[in-house]
């Protein structure tokens, strides 16, 4: 119960409502798909239905079309898991349902853009030929004209987007089917984390043990990829902002389920944001001197510089500084720049 309450979970449930047997044009495609597994079919339907109505569903109209895609592509990776329930990468590589049903995605979504694109120059055309005869009625009968009604469609600029406003949701590649789990486990865990820390009061004891037993599971997937994601690169799964942070929720959350003052600061943040002040700042410099150049020896480097406000405590310093950042394979700098 605690968790059908999460917004996440809610925006999944709705994306895995069961087809209404009056609804067939929407899963014409499906239909004629060979599957060895009939759950795959049904699956299929639900895949077709969701492509076509992502943007209205009720719990996704008011998300951006990023967080849509995401919730979308994480939400085919849990079903698939529990379709298959496969134990090793071949189980899943290897599965011919599985690969069907990524093309047949691939399919659905060019099959959309390329409507979209149809039924958009359908409209420009009939309106310009609209407003391209009432032209002509209103000169041509005084000049006598004989049927020229002025520049043809192709001679006008239009921008792409005048003819595609349907945008896409395709299968991400990254989202392999064991790196996926800890990504959609952190999106989720950032999408809910205002709810949880909503939910913390001494009248919801029995709920906060349950989140703290959710979010204990959660923290050392935060941690295996905070580096990565905030130091190194862009992660759309992972959020960076201090506030996610575990470790503060989990404080509240165990006080919370054991019935103690939800209020009370946690004894350990001020020494913590200590502790990972410096620590930053001992990791930049260890990146600099591992990484600087040979004695009289010339070559470059890539550097990201990084600058944090420290919001928390006017009494703690900023940081400030710049390290050395990897490059896959190590290209040569033209191939980067």
């Amino acid at each position: 119960e605690a968790f059908k309450e999460l917004p996440s979970n809610k925006i999944y449930d709705e994306l895995n409502k069961d087809i209404e047997n009056s609804v067939t044009g929407s899963t014409s495609r499906c239909d004629n798909l060979s599957l060895q597994n009939e759950k795959s079919k049904s699956f299929c339907k639900k895949i077709e239905r969701n492509l076509k109505d992502l943007s209205t569903k009720d719990k996704l109209k008011n998300e951006s079309h990023n967080d849509r895609c995401l919730y979308f592509n994480y939400w085919v990776h849990d079903e698939l898991r529990k379709i298959f329930n496969g134990k090793t990468k071949d189980d899943y590589s290897n599965n011919k349902d599985i690969n069907k049903l990524r093309d047949e995605w691939y399919h659905i979504s060019d099959g959309l853009m390329k409507g979209d694109v149809k039924e958009n120059y359908e409209k420009i055309k009939s309106k310009y030929s609209i407003n391209n005869n009432n032209t002509s009625q209103a000169t041509g009968n005084n000049n006598n004209s004989s049927g020229n009604n002025g520049n043809p469609i192709s001679q006008n600029f239009y921008s792409v987007k005048d003819f595609s406003k349907h945008k896409g949701c395709l299968y991400n590649s990254d989202c392999t089917f064991y790196d996926c789990d800890d990504m959609k486990a952190l999106y989720d865990y950032f999408k809910d984390h205002d709810t949880i820390e909503n939910k913390i009061s001494a009248e919801n004891g029995s709920q906060c043990k349950i989140y703290h037993e959710y979010v204990s599971y959660i923290e050392p997937i935060y941690d295996k990829y905070k580096d990565d994601c905030c130091n190194y690169g862009f992660c759309d799964y992972y959020n960076c902002n201090d506030k996610y942070d575990p470790n503060e929720l989990l404080y509240k959350l165990k006080n919370c389920s054991e019935g103690k003052d939800v209020n009370s600061v946690n004894p350990d943040r001020t020494k913590s944001e200590e502790n990972e002040f410096y620590s930053r700042i001992n990791k930049r410099k260890e990146r600099f001197w591992i990484s600087a150049f040979d004695e009289n020896k010339t070559g470059y480097r890539y550097f990201r510089c990084y600058k944090k406000q420290n919001s928390t405590d006017p009494n703690m310093p900023n940081v400030a500084s710049c390290y050395v950042v990897k490059t896959p394979n190590k290209e040569a700098f033209e191939d980067v720049f």
